[in-house]
């Protein structure tokens, strides 16, 4: 009788520790997730749906992965929080909302002022010189862009049916 209930009270602890690393587990297998949708530039629910193309066919982004300008809304996609039964992971980049759900950002009229101080005469015409001189005003009409959705971060039924072989695993390793 005793000798069943130490294996019970073993079985118990490895089963308490594999559920306790869960979480993080996990939490960094949904973050490798959306790191792989900047990848394959597609979001990747029951099926997979590739990202809207650029609009800008040429220049110095033609050819290039889309939402990878500088790479900041990638390296931002991180765990958020971990609790006991929770994880959280998310962006804290400003512009990853729109980039994530598409939608409209609506621009307001404005002015500014530019300070022009160029050379205007011999070799170096056109630079820039030291000085100050008045600046020149110039105005921005109000207008609107549309973002295509181009989800990286959310639900997705591949990611539901990963974590659960996931989960099925650690547990079964924690009871050999």
């Amino acid at each position: 009788m005793a000798n069943e209930k130490q294996v019970f009270d073993r079985i118990k602890a490895k089963l308490q520790t594999a559920i306790r690393s869960l979480p993080k587990i996990m939490g960094n297998e949904a973050v490798n997730f959306s790191l792989d949708r900047f990848k394959n530039q597609s979001w990747l629910d029951t099926t997979a749906e590739p990202w809207a193309p650029r609009k800008k066919k040429r220049g110095k982004d033609a050819g290039k992965s889309i939402l990878i300008q500088t790479g900041r809304l990638r390296r931002a996609t991180r765990i958020l929080s971990i609790g006991e039964t929770k994880v959280t992971i998310g962006n804290d980049v400003p512009y990853a909302r729109i980039h994530n759900y598409g939608g409209t950002i609506q621009r307001h009229a404005r002015s500014e002022t530019f300070l022009r101080n160029r050379l205007t005469r011999g070799a170096s015409k056109g630079r820039f010189k030291k000085g100050t001189k008045a600046g020149k005003g110039f105005s921005f009409k109000a207008g609107t862009a549309t973002m295509p959705k181009r989800q990286f971060l959310g639900r997705s039924q591949t990611l539901i049916l990963r974590l659960t072989r996931i989960g099925k695993l650690q547990i079964a390793k924690a009871l050999k």
